[in-house]
């Protein structure tokens, strides 16, 4: 959202600042897949990837690599129970 990018402009060298938007982001429970959800946090940083503070770039880094660990443990417990 432009009020998260807002955040993440003004508060991105403050580590413990991103690492709170990292507990919020893990935080949601669900019932089913959670993939479509992860892609979408993927996608958010991603979009990070560029961005001129380099603590925002590591963290969007870790986050990316963090959640497509997750999707692929997901499929890997998705394909066990099938």
């Amino acid at each position: 959202s432009p009020f998260a990018k807002k955040m993440i402009d003004e508060f991105g060298k403050d580590e413990k600042f991103l690492n709170e938007i990292a507990a919020n982001l893990g935080s949601l429970g669900m019932v089913g897949s959670s993939e479509r959800y992860l892609k979408k946090i993927i996608e958010m940083a991603k979009s990070l990837l560029d961005h001129p503070i380099v603590n925002v770039r590591k963290w969007a880094r870790n986050c990316i690599i963090h959640y497509e660990k997750q999707i692929r443990r997901e499929n890997l417990e998705n394909e066990q129970w099938s």
